[in-house]
């Protein structure tokens, strides 16, 4: 009996000893700030640029202040979803979200003859208990009618089949329906890594692609799902890192695939001149989404 009577006490002990504990730990989370268990919080406020407004524009360009807010995720690009401009811009920060600074004051804006240029400069406040606010543009879906697109970093898919798409950047991963692609690195030299030490690199998912053409001077190019290819193009520089899903994409007839080595200086002035986009700026309205 007393053994048993032993055992029952010690059972006790153990049952008050962990509510003592869970108390314990509830006290600690009432002294040092329930805040500093939640997750960050994050604010959303979803950006419109009008069809009406977007009459003839067939290029987009993406300005990014590279040192306001650190490292920044690649943007989604999806091409193909609505006639509006839809921007998606993110702030995450520490329990901050009723203060998170209005899109308008750090994203602008305007058009530049036939190009739409978006202007983010994150801002550089700092955020209560002492943590930065961190403030991007997370997604960018645009009308099919958009054939250039020149951003540094983006993963791009392409919903609404388009015969033709231009691409210019430095980190870029592009899928979907595009008939005929043309990808083009935007760096004629080692990157600088702004944004951290990330492999600048060009990736495409052929699965719906009837043509690529892809031009790099440095990095690396990773070529998948490339079955279904009918012509491919690569003009790759001597310290390009090439991946191909298939050596058959370069055994195409006569004509239909080419492995060009060391591009030159006339390359990087035609990519240069790709970039551009002559006319002149006029301010564009930002709407916010209802």
């Amino acid at each position: 009996m007393g053994y048993w009577l032993q055992i029952h006490v010690q059972r006790q002990k153990g049952v008050w000893l962990f509510a003592l504990v869970l108390v314990g730990f509830w006290a600690l989370v009432a002294l040092s700030g329930w805040s500093r268990l939640k997750p960050s919080s994050t604010a959303e406020r979803v950006q419109l640029i009008r069809a009406a407004d977007l009459v003839g524009v067939t290029r987009l360009r993406l300005e990014e202040d590279g040192e306001a807010g650190g490292y920044r995720p690649d943007v989604s690009v999806r091409v193909g979803f609505a006639s509006d401009v839809s921007i998606h811009p993110r702030v995450s920060d520490r329990d901050t979200a009723p203060d998170a600074p209005e899109p308008a004051r750090w994203i602008t804006a305007f058009r530049e003859g036939e190009t739409l240029v978006l202007r983010a400069r994150a801002p550089r406040a700092e955020a209560r208990q002492g943590h930065r606010a961190l403030a991007w543009i997370q997604k960018i879906e645009l009308p099919a009618h958009f054939r250039h697109l020149h951003i540094e970093r983006a993963s791009i898919e392409v919903r609404e089949p388009v015969e033709s798409l231009a691409i210019l950047g430095e980190q870029i991963t592009v899928a979907g329906f595009v008939r005929e692609l043309d990808l083009r690195s935007s760096l004629c030299g080692p990157s600088e890594h702004r944004n951290g030490p990330r492999e600048d690199g060009l990736e495409v998912q052929a699965e719906n692609m009837r043509a690529v053409r892809v031009q790099a001077h440095t990095g690396r190019v990773r070529l998948q799902r490339s079955e279904g290819l009918q012509r491919l193009e690569l003009r790759l520089g001597d310290t390009v890192a090439l991946s191909l899903d298939r050596v058959a994409a370069l055994d195409l007839p006569p004509g239909r695939a080419a492995l060009v080595g060391a591009t030159d200086a006339k390359a990087c002035a035609d990519t240069a001149a790709m970039a551009s986009a002559p006319g002149a700026s006029r301010p564009l309205e930002l709407v916010a989404a209802r």
